[in-house]
């Protein structure tokens, strides 16, 4: 059983950085979700489009641990409807209900097994920073539609 509580502002804002990664026509229907991942360390959202990944954290209130799928735009729309404050999102015999104050939505969804893994994710081995002056000029010098920038570290010289 999967049971938790969000503010409405926080997931809507969420749910609606995957717009460019659901909002296309998939071949395969089940990209049409996000899958709603719910751990000791919060609530995870993720999605794919198999050319692109999104995961996001959320922090939530007193939470059960389980996983669900959440059909995209149905959530969104709902989301929308309810009045400001905490969402609950719970799971019971895979039903999947949204509900505000009054107002509440359910959902029949597919299995969680059905939708791909999250990929791992990837450690950064560096970071750098550049001006935006000096990447413009960079950029601007540039030929072909392919750009390769080299950066020479002051201890690689």
């Amino acid at each position: 059983m999967l049971d938790l509580k969000v503010d409405k502002k926080e997931l809507l804002k969420a749910l609606q950085m995957f717009r460019p990664i659901i909002g296309k026509e998939s071949l395969k229907p089940v990209l049409s979700y996000i899958k709603l991942s719910v751990e000791n360390d919060g609530a995870t959202l993720f999605a794919t489009n198999y050319e692109t990944d999104l995961s996001i954290k959320m922090g939530c209130g007193d939470a059960s641990k389980g996983v669900t799928l959440l059909p995209f735009k149905q959530a969104v729309d709902a989301v929308k409807s309810f009045p400001n404050g905490s969402v609950s999102i719970s799971k019971v015999d895979g039903v999947v209900s949204l509900s505000s104050g009054s107002s509440s939505v359910e959902f029949n969804t597919p299995e969680t097994n059905l939708y791909p893994m999250n990929k791992p994710e990837k450690k950064i081995a560096f970071a750098f920073s550049i001006s935006s002056e000096s990447l413009v000029e960079a950029l601007s010098i540039t030929r072909g539609p392919l750009i390769c920038l080299v950066v020479r570290l002051p201890h690689m010289v």
